[in-house]
């Protein structure tokens, strides 16, 4: 078998520039561009990590190999993403330790957030949104504290809300509800280091012109709002993130609200190519035969582009 003309196996990069294995005269070397805003990845350690403008993001999701991150713009709607001890945050009953335990960055800057009473107890904020049915997923890094159970709450107006039960134990959402016209569409749970474990939820809105996201920390099952048998149990939070998408995108860090602009990734392409596979970290591929002049990687975790 003849060698590709180009393959990309990510693995060398600088600010603006991803290396390619084949050709090596670095003919076929990919330009970068991401301008204007930082962005996450998954270190080598297994931790969410800053990286500059305009640097190409390495990522180990779930893999001692890294793959070439490339995502399209979204934006976190949720301000003050990491401080829930920001006055944005209501607080029902609870109270909000800042800094309490290392998060998912390695950093000291998770918070703790603990019931003060066996009645209703959580935390509280949202965004304005126009008044239609929009389509979100709300994600957000949890840590078991005291108590077995975490509840969340996306709501609109009070009767048109969707309710999510999660339980450490089993590491699964236990139980979903929704009322009037919100509509969940999917939910995903993945594991970090450190027992740290990303929520992600995706649903329809309601009409309302504001949306909100509630969280409480609960020893025993039940909504936001409902009794628990413990005034004092408690959970780690970190990271929360909503976007107006279909799925959950790598974590945006905010103060007010936050956009991370588009990765583009892309080369003139070399002459006699007929075929561009894209081989993606799930081992998917992506086959390409009617070849651009300049070929721009798609979205996702890739794993390989191989060019023949």
């Amino acid at each position: 078998m003849s060698n590709p003309i180009l393959a990309l196996i990510p693995s060398g990069t600088k600010a603006q520039k991803v290396y390619s294995v084949l050709p090596s005269d670095g003919s076929g070397d990919f330009t970068f561009d991401r301008a204007n805003g930082l962005a996450t990845r998954i270190n080598k350690d297994g931790l969410v990590e800053e990286v500059a403008n305009d640097t190409p993001r390495l990522d180990y999701t779930n893999s001692t190999c890294p793959s070439l991150l490339i995502e399209s713009e979204s934006t976190n709607l949720q301000a003050y993403s990491q401080d829930f001890n920001n006055a944005v945050w209501f607080k029902l009953r609870t109270t909000v330790t800042s800094n309490n335990t290392t998060s998912p960055s390695g950093e000291l800057n998770a918070d703790k957030i603990q019931r003060t009473s066996t009645i209703a107890s959580y935390i509280q904020d949202g965004f304005s949104k126009n008044a239609s049915q929009i389509q979100y997923t709300t994600s957000v890094f949890v840590k078991q504290g005291e108590g077995d159970y975490l509840a969340l709450r996306i709501q609109g107006n009070f009767f048109q809300r969707i309710d999510l039960r999660f339980q450490f134990s089993t590491k699964s959402f236990i139980y979903t509800n929704e009322a009037g016209i919100a509509v969940l569409n999917s939910t995903s749970v993945t594991e970090y280091s450190n027992g740290w474990i990303k929520l992600s939820y995706s649903f329809l809105s309601d009409t309302q012109s504001s949306l909100n996201n509630y969280f409480s920390a609960r020893a025993t099952s039940g909504n936001v709002d409902s009794g628990d048998t413990s005034s004092t149990a408690f959970v780690y939070l970190w990271g929360c993130q909503v976007e107006q998408s279909t799925f959950g995108s790598s974590y945006i860090p905010t103060t007010t609200i936050q956009t991370r602009f588009a990765d583009v990734c892309s080369i003139t392409t070399p002459a006699d190519v007929t075929t561009i596979t894209e081989t993606f970290a799930d081992n998917t591929t992506n086959v390409i035969t009617t070849i651009p002049t300049t070929y721009t990687v798609s979205n996702g975790l890739i794993k390989k582009i191989i060019m023949d």
